[in-house]
């Protein structure tokens, strides 16, 4: 194919030129095919360039993807999944069958899907998202059974409010959401959870998990910490100087144990917004309780129930 369009170009100049010698039109033919043979490696050149181009401005895209704030959620619940948003701007939902959902969040969202059968599926959030509910609506009061067995909120740094009761999580990374002031996973199977990232945290329930072992440490604005339900052993709530309500009731905490937690509990005042609140401890149900020495804890104005 080359060689006839070289001969194309070599016979129109003949042509043009008439009595052109052959020697002559011999070189100006070779001229053209090297002319030719550094078009065809321009061409490749310029392709080339297109290409890089092409995949660097795909690179960029997908480095932006990355950046755009969104959560996933995994089920495989037959019939209907919910949950209720709150945030700034749209969120789009992709309910992973398929289904998308746009919603403009003014104020807190309601919103629910049903499948018909049992897939295992994804639900996608993308959207700058501030508060997350998906195991009860205090919209209609209803209780989500959803069945989560993941949720990936790594991607959502400006998330402050999550609570996730009532589902099937092993594991909860919390990590880069360190805006969360409430967090709430209630009657999950937890067995290990790290807050030392979210020294926002007000609220921390974590109720009916299987955790071991749970350091507050960097939390010092809980005012609140239900950790009942659980097999703890041990707790250290000295730097907790705001707490207000302590749960630890089903665990299993040794008498000397609950008095070594009693010493770390502050024995400061606590008032918000002009309000001063009765600390409480609740602690039944642990293999020391009818043994400890309450006096500990109610010397520092706690009430104590056994």
């Amino acid at each position: 194919m080359l060689q006839f369009y070289y001969l194309t170009i070599e016979t129109a100049i003949a042509n043009q030129s008439g009595a052109m010698e052959a020697d002559t039109i011999s070189k100006n033919g070779q001229s053209l095919k090297s002319l030719m043979s550094r078009g065809i490696k321009k061409l490749i050149f310029i392709m080339i360039t297109v290409a890089v181009g092409l995949t660097t401005a795909c690179d960029k895209e997908n480095a932006i993807d990355e950046n755009v704030a969104k959560m996933t959620m995994t089920t495989a619940k037959k019939g209907l999944v919910g949950f209720c948003l709150e945030g700034t701007g749209t969120a789009v939902i992709n309910w992973g069958d398929g289904t998308n959902e746009t919603t403009f969040m003014d104020g807190m969202t309601q919103h629910s899907h049903t499948y018909t059968n049992s897939t295992v599926r994804t639900i996608t959030i993308i959207g700058d998202v501030t508060y997350l509910r998906c195991g009860y609506s205090p919209h209609t009061g209803d209780i989500f059974d959803n069945q989560l067995t993941a949720l990936d909120i790594s991607k959502n740094a400006a998330l402050t409010f999550l609570e996730c009761r009532n589902n099937q999580l092993t594991t909860l990374d919390v990590s880069k959401n360190t805006a969360l002031s409430y967090l709430e996973f209630v009657n999950n199977q937890l067995t290990t959870l790290d807050v030392s990232k979210n020294t926002a945290l007000n609220i921390l329930a974590c109720n009916h998990n299987q955790l071991t072992a749970l350091d507050v440490s960097k939390n010092t604005t809980l005012t609140l910490l239900a950790c009942d339900n659980n097999q703890l052993t041990a707790l250290d709530v000295s730097k907790n100087t705001m707490l207000i309500t302590l749960g630890i009731a089903v665990n299993l905490f040794e008498a000397e144990k609950l008095n070594a937690l009693f010493q770390t509990l502050h024995s400061n005042t606590v008032t918000i917004d002009g309000y001063t609140y009765t600390k409480s401890i609740h602690m039944p149900y642990n293999p020391g309780t009818a043994t400890c020495n309450p006096s500990i804890a109610e010397e520092k104005g706690w009430d104590v129930d056994r």
